[in-house]
């Protein structure tokens, strides 16, 4: 089954509300099984594109789902995966009588899913700083591999005061910039 490249967002807002309400049912009644719900449904939407919730929620949509305000299928699927490692860990914490670490991950969850919503994504902004933290790496490497050669350009400019500046490119793109007294230099520079 192919994976729809948008999700509607009332679907992507029960996620986060079933995330949000199981942490703090499991918080109120100390069941720290209430928290298997979000993760097994999170883990299988990671895993096979099928999260239950989602196709629950489905059902109960009432305008066709591409009139809802879309949401990227790949980025929801980066922030259930975020969700999915605070749950499990935070299981894991409460199981093995390690409250604090439980407490510690299962707060996290519950106040990003609780900001995501209020309207802010820290998933998302975690996701677009990835993406561009991958694409600056990668300009790096291509700009390392085109030019093997370390140069140096400098360019000489006068200005109406007297004062010559110099500035010099040396890639990977540094400059510099000198302001040196214009009656240094002979005649012949300018």
């Amino acid at each position: 089954m192919s994976q729809p490249q948008t999700i509607p967002r009332p679907l992507v807002r029960l996620n986060q509300w079933t995330i949000l309400l199981s942490v703090i049912l499991s918080w109120a009644t100390g069941i720290t099984w209430i928290l298997i719900i979000p993760l097994a449904a999170n883990l299988l939407g990671i895993l096979c594109n099928y999260n239950p919730v989602l196709r629950v929620g489905k059902l109960f949509l009432t305008k066709p789902p591409s009139v809802y305000i879309p949401e990227d299928a790949q980025q929801q699927k980066f922030n259930s995966s975020i969700a999915s490692l605070c749950l499990a860990v935070g299981l894991l914490g409460y199981l093995l009588h390690w409250q604090v670490v439980g407490h510690i991950f299962t707060s996290m969850v519950a106040i990003a899913s609780s900001i995501a919503i209020a309207g802010f994504c820290i998933g998302c902004f975690l996701h677009f700083q990835l993406k561009q933290w991958q694409y600056r790496r990668s300009l790096k490497k291509i700009f390392f591999k085109k030019s093997k050669k370390k140069y140096k350009i400098m360019i000489d400019i006068l200005n109406d005061n007297d004062y010559h500046y110099r500035i010099k490119i040396i890639p990977p793109l540094q400059y510099s910039v000198e302001r040196m007294n214009f009656s240094y230099f002979s005649p012949e520079v300018c």
